[in-house]
């Protein structure tokens, strides 16, 4: 039985892209037939899709299958590459070029991102036409937009926090607490997504009790809707934990903190008329009694 198989090769191996730039690459197609094949034209397809999901525990599964929007076509350009002809046998090469466009206010070219809600998807899409008694042959292969790092970044904002038996907003709770105060800082809360995120801690007090543990979360908050729309929904999911020190620590011991920030699931902090997407910070303290005490803020991550 013989085969045909289209693929779409980049010559950049990170597949990541910045505004502006041209994507270069070539559509390999497979004829593993001893005779040529007849195509009516073959044609590369680049675009961006923002999908915008409302979770059910928001409003429900039925309302989210009936309510949920359309994706929203962030940009489509098509270029013929090939026009109708024959291939010939064995492997085939098609070189191709197509840009991607600069942002705008008007259209914007936001950076890739995968989460819970929103989407953000870039993909070439190569289809191979052929007669109506013949399938037509479909090559796709993502593609990651990243925006390039500003020339004049923000300053450093150092972000100051502690924990102590004030922290607990319960009564009940704070007096099941042994007398306790974690100081620390971070070096700035205004984090570039290819640098770590820095800074220290330290375990000043703990009388009365054992600390079984530290850990740092990184939470995204994705806003489906404007984000000054206090009542729009809201989804908060972890996207990473690092531990800092596990069992007791020593009082007065200062523990640096550096914490390379993941590239899945992340992405440049945005806020769009429909849609946001924002990160949290969680400095977590565990006792050996299973408390946990927890202090959140937010981080504003840039190129």
């Amino acid at each position: 039985m013989t085969t045909t198989i289209l693929d779409i090769q980049l010559k950049r191996s990170s597949k990541v892209y910045h505004p502006g730039e041209t994507l270069y690459g070539s559509i390999v197609v497979k004829n593993s037939s001893k005779s040529e094949i007849k195509h009516d034209g073959i044609i590369l397809q680049l675009e961006g899709l923002l999908s915008i999901q409302v979770p059910p525990s928001k409003q429900g599964l039925i309302d989210t299958l009936v309510n949920s929007p359309k994706p929203s076509l962030l940009h489509s350009e098509f270029v013929d590459v090939v026009k109708a002809g024959k291939l010939p046998p064995g492997c085939s090469e098609l070189p191709f070029e197509v840009s991607l466009p600069l942002s705008s206010s008007k259209k914007p070219i936001y950076e890739t991102f995968h989460g819970n809600c929103i989407n953000i998807h870039y993909a070439i899409r190569c289809t191979m036409k052929r007669s109506l008694l013949a399938k037509p042959l479909i090559g796709m292969v993502e593609f990651l937009v990243e925006h390039k790092s500003v020339s004049t970044p923000l300053p450093p904002r150092a972000r100051m926090f502690s924990l102590t038996p004030a922290s607990v907003s319960s009564a009940g709770e704070r007096n099941r607490l042994p007398h306790f105060s974690v100081t620390g800082h971070l070096d700035s809360d205004i984090v570039v997504l290819d640098m770590p995120l820095t800074g220290q801690v330290c375990v000043e007090e703990c009388s009365g009790g054992v600390v079984s543990g530290i850990e740092v979360q990184l939470h995204r908050l994705e806003t489906c809707g404007n984000p000054a729309d206090t009542t729009a929904p809201r989804e908060v999911s972890e996207v990473q934990g690092w531990q800092v020190c596990d069992g007791d620590v020593a009082r007065g011991l200062v523990i640096p903190l550096y914490l390379p920030l993941p590239r899945a699931f992340t992405c440049a902090s945005v806020a769009a008329p429909n849609f946001a997407i924002e990160f949290r910070l969680t400095i977590q303290l565990a006792f050996c009694n299973d408390h946990l005490v927890t202090e959140t803020f937010p981080v504003n991550l840039t190129r």
